[in-house]
């Protein structure tokens, strides 16, 4: 088998947030997303945001040229993580506006490392490939089929693929999801935050 060209990476534990692991999210991209973004505290995060700089430092270093190192601003690997509202269960559609439109988002203390897998895409000569992203239990080591809901905690494992967005004039990495370690499984919801996510840009 031939070896990837991609840097491996196995985030620290933290907790699920808009986790599509099961299932993929076709809200934006008809061909499905598997995604999760990991939420982890700053200090145990410092490690992981060594190690991804540093397989950013190389790309910029070995892959860009001179006009692309002098031009192109950096994206950082991660993003603060905020508060968002919580909606009482059944709460009619104007009850959850005003809660939205009274609510004052805050930092957590945490950052937010996104990652994700294409559910289906199409090869250079044409060939459809799906993929799933494995998901095991950390108890038993089985495959996981329960939808894994906000607040589960996890590990994510896969590979680190720097990136050139030339339009936006940035370089940067995205974190290609392989598979995930469920430490504990939270399988409900009653809060209904699912329409107040809003897309983000790609890359």
């Amino acid at each position: 088998m031939a070896k990837s060209r991609f840097e491996a990476f196995v985030s620290p534990i933290g907790e699920a947030v808009w986790p599509y692991l099961i299932a993929p999210d076709t809200r934006h991209d008809v061909n499905g997303i598997y995604h999760v973004d990991v939420s982890i505290p700053k200090d145990l995060a410092a490690d992981f945001i060594t190690k991804l700089d540093a397989a950013l430092d190389r790309y910029i270093e070995n892959e860009l040229n001179s006009t692309q190192k002098a031009t192109l601003a950096r994206k950082p690997v991660f993003r603060p993580e905020f508060t968002f509202p919580e909606y009482p269960e059944g709460a009619s559609e104007d009850e959850r506006a005003a809660i939205k439109d009274s609510f004052v988002a805050e930092e957590t203390g945490n950052l937010l490392f996104r990652t994700k897998m294409s559910a289906q895409f199409t090869t250079k000569k044409g060939d459809i490939v799906t993929q799933t992203p494995v998901v095991v239990s950390a108890d038993t080591g089985e495959r996981v089929t329960e939808t894994v809901f906000m607040g589960s905690t996890l590990r994510v494992k896969g590979q680190i693929i720097p990136y050139i967005n030339a339009a936006a004039q940035i370089v940067g990495l995205s974190l290609r999801l392989k598979s995930a370690q469920i430490i504990e499984l939270k399988t409900g919801s009653g809060t209904g935050f699912w329409t107040d996510f809003e897309s983000e840009d790609t890359e």
